[in-house]
């Protein structure tokens, strides 16, 4: 069964890399979606991405609105039951606002360059 959530990226944990038992490289990345309920209550979900999910979770960014799809597995380890919440595929709903510090460089590097004072690259892509 596919679940959906709707919410705000509220953390979002670095990709880690790591070897199976077959000895293939493997991806995963947990993040966490806070989600508003009828109540005003906050909720916060965390999601497990492996794989292709990792694509479209790297680049997501804390505060950006998103949907999400996932599912829960569930497996015994030592007489313990533990469950995951594995994601499926997440998109953001709202276009990505870009910071106050993002906006300030920004606007820095484009007063640099009508001011003349950009630094000049010290590489080129240019042939000559």
């Amino acid at each position: 069964m596919i679940y959906k959530v709707q919410g705000t990226v509220h953390h979002v944990e670095d990709v880690e890399t790591f070897s199976g038992r077959n000895g293939a490289n493997y991806r995963k990345q947990n993040i966490v979606i806070a989600e508003t309920d009828e109540r005003g209550r906050e909720n916060c979900i965390a999601l497990k991405a492996f794989g292709e999910a990792v694509e479209e979770t790297e680049d997501l960014r804390e505060g950006e609105a998103v949907s999400a799809t996932f599912f829960i597995s569930g497996r015994e380890y030592n007489g313990k039951w533990y469950n995951d919440l594995n994601l499926v595929h997440v998109r953001r709903t709202a276009p990505v606002a870009p910071t106050e510090d993002r906006k300030a460089e920004a606007k820095a590097k484009v007063e640099a360059i009508l001011n003349g004072t950009a630094p000049e690259s010290q590489e080129s892509d240019l042939p000559f």
